[in-house]
């Protein structure tokens, strides 16, 4: 079974019904005015937060979010020494 994290704002019944027929787990929170609660893994859309949030400090470095390299081992090799001076600097 696959898994989709998204925002609120693409909480929608019909959204939900068709990643179940898809075999897709969507895990999503409910928007705040929605009429019927949907249930929702709270602890693994946390986790998710968190990996974007990641993301997005490694897109702030300008040398990572250019890609002038033409190898994708040398890229690659970029992001992993940034996310480790991340993890780093905490």
């Amino acid at each position: 079974m696959k898994r989709l994290f998204e925002d609120r704002g693409n909480d929608g019944d019909w959204f939900r019904e068709a990643f179940q027929d898809n075999m897709i787990r969507s895990y999503t929170l409910g928007r705040k005015k929605r009429t019927a609660p949907v249930s929702c893994d709270k602890r693994r859309y946390k986790r998710h937060n968190r990996i974007e949030a990641m993301f997005g400090r490694l897109k702030d470095r300008q040398w990572v979010a250019a890609r002038y390299d033409r190898y994708p081992k040398t890229f690659f090799s970029m992001i992993a020494l940034a996310a480790t001076t991340l993890f780093w600097r905490g």
